[in-house]
């Protein structure tokens, strides 16, 4: 939307996201991923959601955990595939962020094993974003609801 519509957004976040495509590595371990779906989707699905969350803190979110796996039991297998392969195939949309011209943001995980750290401060400086990191793994939303407020409600005052 914004590569063809930049002067609709006023701002942007990318929320445990990257502009960047997949690595080769990144894209061999989501065909892993698929082949693992199709002989045991809930494996994968226990495996995978165990895995967003901060390895030194997720014992405190276990009813999350639990909650989460529950109902993506219940989606379609063909769902899931067709999102890991969307997120295997995407374009490297860095040039958008990068000559987009209003406020932008980068919100990460500081324990984040999905997005290094290194990648999102790479993204952050190559694309002129401002860059927050959050006390979590991939789920900052689940993980520090509260600092998540704190920082979306600041940006929403910019």
């Amino acid at each position: 939307y914004t590569e063809q519509y930049p002067e609709k957004v006023s701002s942007l976040v990318l929320l445990n996201s990257t502009s960047e495509s997949d690595s080769e590595e990144r894209k061999k371990n989501r065909d892993r991923a698929i082949r693992l779906i199709k002989k045991d989707a809930k494996l994968f699905i226990t495996l995978a959601i165990h895995n967003l969350f901060n390895e030194n803190t997720k014992h405190l979110y276990a009813h999350e955990i639990k909650q989460l796996k529950e109902d993506a039991y219940l989606f379609p297998v063909e769902g899931i595939i067709a999102t890991i392969k969307g997120m295997r195939d995407r374009k490297d949309r860095t040039d958008v962020l990068k000559t987009f011209s209003n406020l932008k943001y980068l919100v990460c995980g500081n324990e984040d094993t999905m997005i290094p750290k290194n990648t999102s401060r790479c993204v952050a400086e190559n694309t002129n974003s401002e860059l927050y990191f959050v006390n979590s793994g991939h789920m900052t939303v689940n993980e520090n609801r509260e600092e998540m407020i704190k920082i979306l409600h600041f940006i929403d005052i910019l």
